[in-house]
């Protein structure tokens, strides 16, 4: 499963908080065209949320842009999601091989 096709937005606070509150779905960051950081949730306060500085991850390689997906399960599409893009700045679970999402 991929991202729907659709031009990224610059990934900064203006455009952030243009986003309506309350859509929930999932959400890449990216950096040079590359898929980053795949998240889920409220997408608007978990893009402040990175924009503030969380996780620690994504301050060495800050992104550019984002893209996007409102769906009514984000958890059941993030796998499929981290398994597509292999977000280089997911931070492994604890004791697991795969990625982790702080939002």
């Amino acid at each position: 499963m991929r991202f729907p096709p659709q031009t990224p937005m610059p990934f900064v606070r203006d455009v952030v908080e243009q986003i309506e509150e309350g859509q929930i779905g999932c959400y890449g960051l990216l950096k040079d065209g590359e898929v980053i950081y795949v998240g889920a949730g409220e997408i608007r306060s978990c893009m402040l949320a990175h924009l503030g500085g969380e996780p620690a991850s994504l301050q060495g390689c800050p992104p550019t842009h984002w893209i996007g997906a409102e769906v009514p399960d984000p958890d059941g599409l993030l796998p499929e999601l981290l398994e597509e893009y292999r977000p280089r700045c997911n931070e492994p679970q604890a004791g697991s091989a795969g990625p982790s999402v702080s939002h």
